[in-house]
Order: structure tokens, then sequence, then C-alpha cells
């Protein structure tokens, strides 16, 4: 059965993820998480991404991804195949790294709120950290857009501090968007009323669609 052509176009967002294969913990050292982010950075800087968020666990990893140029395939292959070569290289292994074909979806331009807090809160959900350790948990980029300094060239912090509320990219903005997760971590009631419950599901839904049992 022949594959679905990716959609592209100039502009676009994407919900970017993949894990590895047989569910393998390819990100289980600290090690490989920091080169697998390195190399994300440099295909951003090649291919002129802007990442409004990322998450790297165990298994998987998840991006928010805008593309100025219509090349998210391009940029995908290059990141995956790279990656793939330096981690079998290092560890002297052979073989698929990844399960299969990266999954993306394009974002509804009325919900990039949703996936980006839905992206930051995959630790929480997870039960790796709290909403009150994200600044400390160096895994997704909610730690880099709580500490500026951290922050990579190619990641931009103001579309999400912008969809929670129209924050500002400032201390005290920084300081409510830790209590807006907090909130949507914490308060179905609130969620249900400001519809996250519903984008989330959607979301899930969706994913798998595409990755059967994902991982979250």
């Amino acid at each position: 059965m022949a594959r679905k052509p990716r959609l592209e176009f100039e502009g676009a967002v994407y919900h970017v993820l993949n894990r590895g294969n047989y569910r393998s913990d390819i990100f289980r050292a600290e090690k490989t998480r920091a080169a697998f982010l390195k190399c994300l950075g440099e295909a951003c800087a090649t291919m002129g991404w802007r990442v409004h968020a990322w998450c790297i666990m165990s298994n998987h990893f998840h991006l928010a991804l805008e593309t100025p140029g219509a090349n998210l395939v391009e940029g995908m292959q290059w990141l995956q195949v790279t990656f793939s070569v330096r981690f079998n290289r290092l560890r002297k292994e052979r073989g698929l790294l990844f399960q299969g074909r990266y999954k993306s979806l394009v974002v509804d331009p009325a919900e990039p709120g949703a996936l980006f807090q839905y992206i930051h809160l995959k630790p929480v959900r997870a039960g790796v950290c709290s909403v009150e350790k994200l600044a400390e948990w160096p895994w997704t980029s909610a730690a880099w857009l709580l500490n500026p300094k951290e922050r990579a060239g190619w990641f931009g912090a103001g579309a999400a501090l912008e969809q929670a509320g129209g924050l500002k990219d400032t201390p005290a903005g920084r300081r409510k968007y830790v209590e807006y997760l907090a909130w949507l971590a914490e308060d179905e009631p609130g969620r249900k009323a400001l519809g996250f419950e519903k984008d989330v599901a959607r979301l899930d839904d969706r994913l798998d669609e595409l990755c059967p049992s994902h991982p979250g």
C-alpha cells in the first residue's frame, strides 16, 4: 500500500512525534537526549524551522514546529537519519532506531495553545516531575521558556505564552505561566470549562489513529 504524501506548505505548524523501535528507551541516557537536541538544533538552522514546544521522554519525542519553508519531509529525514547514524556509531550498533516513519499532524490554527501546553505537561502527566519542577527538568522546552538564558535561537517562547492568556515574556509573565500550567494540571472543572480537556482528547485521538498505543 502506497504511503500517503506529507502535507507541506509555507508557515505550517506541525505536531511531530516518533518513538524508539519496539518502544525501546532510546533516550534513557541524558547524553542521548542532549545529542538529539543538538541534531534538532542543526536541522532548525539548516531548514529555518522555529520550534514552539518540544519534549524528549525516555522512548519518544514531541515537537511543535513551524516551517517557514515547505520542508518538513526534507528536514525530518535529515534529523532522524543523522541522529540514528550518530547513535549507532557511538554504540557500535546497527539497525533501525525509530519505529518507522515519524508521525506528523498539521495543527489547527484554532488550537495551537492546547498543543503547546500538552507538550509542556508531558512529564507531569507521566509522573516524571511536578509543574513546580518543570524549570529544573531539562528535557522539555518549558525549562527554556522559564529560563531565558538556556534558550537556543531556534526556540520561540512567545507563542506558548500568548496562547496562555496573552502573557508576556517577562519574569511576571513566566511566573503566571507556571501558575497556568499548574491550573491545567490540577483543576479538572477548569480545564473542561476552558475546553482544554476536549482539545487534549482530540490530540490523543489523532495520535491513536496515527500511532496505535502511542506512549502519550
